[in-house]
């Protein structure tokens, strides 16, 4: 059944099914994994895993984890032709799934509702399944899972 709430974030988690023996091994060398996509591609397979820690995510750490990832990954695919890209969210990110509020926690974000036409910029400090709270000024602001209809990360 669909859901028919105006909640305008992606449904899911932005993990592929076949890949969360993978997210499980990324997260134990220290990272969340905020997308892990998976496709067929021209008789290939392409697989994007986006990872974040809230120290940052250099080039060598990306490079560690494609090398621990790739070898595994070609035997739970049973393929040797994969094309796998591993990166960090980037410093301006669409938020597109909600369980990506979580792993933000901390960060400066900005967020779009249905009831307005201005961003709200704060610092999220809570996440959970139903809601985000943000520090706003002087004051701390709810947002429910079906009033957001953007977010992103903010630098600002």
């Amino acid at each position: 059944m669909a859901d028919s709430s105006p909640d305008c974030m992606k449904e899911g988690t932005g993990i592929s099914p076949e890949l969360e023996s993978t997210v499980d091994i990324i997260q134990g060398m220290g990272f969340s994994v905020v997308e892990a996509q998976c496709r067929p591609v021209k008789g290939s397979v392409q697989v994007v895993i986006y990872i974040y820690s809230s120290e940052g995510v250099s080039l060598d750490d990306c490079t560690k984890v494609y090398r621990t990832v790739m070898p595994r990954l070609e035997v739970a695919l049973d393929s040797r032709d994969i094309s796998l890209e591993i990166s960090s969210p980037g410093i301006s990110r669409n938020i597109k799934f909600f369980r990506e509020f979580a792993i933000f926690t901390g960060r400066r974000i900005r967020v779009l509702t249905e009831d307005s036409s201005e961003w709200v910029q704060g610092d999220l400090i809570h996440a959970d399944d139903d809601e985000i709270v943000l520090t706003v000024g002087d004051g701390e602001r709810r947002y429910g899972r079906a009033e957001i209809v953007k977010a992103k990360i903010s630098e600002g």
